[in-house]
């Protein structure tokens, strides 16, 4: 979808690309797979941990890597570090994000951009308002903090996925 978008740009500017060419070119920040050593806190050595980053920042974005997650990792749980911005619908967001997922924790963080990101706890809020109850959900003081609370709170088998902002993924 994206490339039939650049392609038809590129047109519009005398540019002819075929398709093809534009196939596989993937955007930094969308659905990047990681697999890091990570620490759970203890003193046991770092165990391979599943990573996901994804700069999904609105319901259809959110709805896109909801897809892919439930695609790539079947009958995963999952352990999210979420930063939005303050002019999103965090509660659509939330409600995509989640939809027909094990969620195992939901840890919310400011973004990198502080004139415009949300507050953590207003965050917090929107995932109760988005009835995202079964899970816990906490706020963090930015975002490193919170990925190291996922790494340290998620089993090994759970992925982690770091979304909501472009601005959050460094």
């Amino acid at each position: 979808q994206n490339g039939t978008v650049a392609q038809a740009a590129l047109q519009r500017f005398g540019c002819e690309v075929p398709l093809a060419a534009l196939e596989g070119e993937r955007l930094p920040g969308r659905f990047e797979r990681f697999v890091l050593p990570l620490s759970d806190g203890g003193a046991g050595a770092p165990a391979p941990r599943q990573v996901v980053l994804d700069g999904a920042h609105n319901p259809e974005a959110m709805q896109m890597l909801n897809r892919e997650l439930r695609r790539t990792f079947p009958g995963a749980r999952f352990t999210f570090v979420v930063a939005m911005a303050q002019n999103k619908d965090h509660r659509a967001c939330l409600q995509a994000l989640s939809a027909d997922l094990a969620v195992a924790a939901i840890l919310f963080s400011p973004s990198d951009n502080a004139a415009r990101t949300a507050a953590p706890d207003a965050l917090v809020d929107a995932a109760r308002a988005a009835g995202l109850t079964s899970a816990p959900v906490a706020s963090h003081q930015d975002s490193l903090a919170a990925f190291d609370a996922a790494a340290a709170r998620a089993d090994p088998s759970e992925v982690i996925v770091v979304c909501g902002s472009f601005n959050v993924l460094g």
